[in-house]
């Protein structure tokens, strides 16, 4: 299992916490134990996002409040699933500062810019979901920025998830066409 490291110790997850990250971004399922699962999985990546050591090779931009940073499988028929989230763990948009808040919505605005640029998607979704009954899976504020192909959303059959060498590579890409939002 990759380390999901550049260069040096940083709290990591465990190859189970990974599988269960995985498994439910790509699918969108999840049983109690893959809840529990990604439940510790996404505490130690906030851990991880606080320590200011070397930063995870899939990570686009990242400042004071936001983590911006690729999915592990293409939703939208293309390789660029970007997910932007808070550094501080906010598990829905109800419990957001108002900085908070407006950091999100420009690194959004910026990922989408950066999406388009990078790899010119037919569109561009924005995605953000709040409660088990909105099919959040992940108890922590994020928003999914999704380059999309013209067909079904979610598509019918879960994408394959994309090798992390080649996530870190596109990775790299997308931050070069990173805007700057006035």
């Amino acid at each position: 299992m990759p380390s999901h490291q550049a260069d040096g110790p940083r709290a990591e997850l465990s190859h189970h916490e990974w599988a269960a990250v995985d498994a439910v971004r790509s699918t969108g399922e999840s049983d109690h134990d893959g809840r529990r699962l990604l439940a510790q999985a996404a505490e130690n990546l906030r851990i991880a996002s606080l320590d200011p050591g070397p930063v995870p090779v899939d990570v686009i931009a990242e400042d004071d409040v936001t983590f911006v940073f690729l999915a592990p499988a293409p939703m939208g028929g293309m390789p660029g699933h970007t997910l932007v989230a808070t550094r501080r763990h906010v598990e829905t948009i109800f419990d957001l500062t108002g900085a908070e808040g407006t950091a999100l919505g420009l690194a959004v605005v910026a990922a989408a810019r950066a999406v388009r640029a990078a790899l010119g998607p037919a569109g561009v979704l924005i995605q953000q979901n709040n409660g088990v009954a909105a099919c959040q899976t992940v108890p922590h504020i994020h928003f999914h920025v999704i380059p999309k192909v013209p067909g079904p959303f979610p598509p019918a059959q879960p994408p394959e998830l994309m090798p992390y060498e080649e996530r870190a590579k596109l990775a790299e890409r997308l931050s070069r066409h990173w805007p700057l939002v006035e």
